[in-house]
């Protein structure tokens, strides 16, 4: 498990509930960040994180040891990115206000979409299918497939599967659209919600919760 901690630059390592690793801290080390915006895990296990002041995302293995930064030159603010599972790079400049499709090295723009489309976005995600952007200015989450054409716009905060299973959150549960059954309830609202590879991530405060999505055959 890795758990950001924007307010200090820092990034912390969990297994099995214990903390076994904490990199980062302010500076222009390796392993130090500027301004750590967002973070996330390539098809190839490497944890990758964003320094929006420094414009460039830093690759790291599972134990926190530094492998290799990734320039992005042709960006002037970056703040939010994800990974596909083909290893295509999506990240939101902020300055031009549109999500930018990069290569797997993020050495050339593929394509550019969604410009002038967003007031405040706080999250990107990719799955097999979908490109995902939860906009907390609007309250609305943009929904694209991964060559950016925009599908559909929904009110509230949504995550797609890659089946197409939609799952909402509604302040302190999920709700899924084919059923009426509510879940994942907290006793304090959920903030930041996230749905990758089969796994819903929750934040609320200092409190986090996993949970794995079983899928049953017909």
């Amino acid at each position: 498990l890795f758990v950001m901690q924007a307010e200090g630059n820092l990034i912390h390592f969990y297994r099995e509930g214990e903390r076994i690793n904490t990199i980062g801290g302010l500076g222009f080390g390796e392993a130090n960040f500027n301004r750590l915006s967002d973070i996330t895990i390539s098809p190839h296990g490497k944890l990758l994180a964003l320094d929006s002041f420094q414009r460039q995302i830093k690759a790291f293995d599972r134990t926190g040891m530094w492998l290799e930064n990734y320039p992005l030159m042709n960006i002037n603010e970056p703040i939010l990115f994800d990974v596909a599972h083909d290893g295509s790079v999506f990240i939101y400049d902020r300055t031009s206000n549109e999500i930018i499709i990069m290569d797997e090295r993020m050495e050339n723009i593929v394509y550019r979409f969604g410009k002038f489309l967003f007031r405040d976005p706080v999250q990107l995600r990719s799955t097999f299918t979908h490109v995902t952007v939860y906009d907390r200015g609007n309250r609305k989450t943009y929904l694209f497939d991964n060559f950016g054409n925009h599908l559909e716009t929904l009110d509230g905060y949504w995550q797609i599967d890659r089946f197409g299973n939609r799952y909402q959150l509604r302040n302190n549960l999920i709700s899924y659209s084919l059923s009426q059954r509510d879940f994942l309830i907290s006793l304090n609202p959920w903030d930041i919600f996230s749905l990758k590879t089969g796994v819903i991530s929750l934040i609320s405060g200092r409190q986090i919760r996993i949970a794995e999505i079983i899928y049953e055959r017909n």
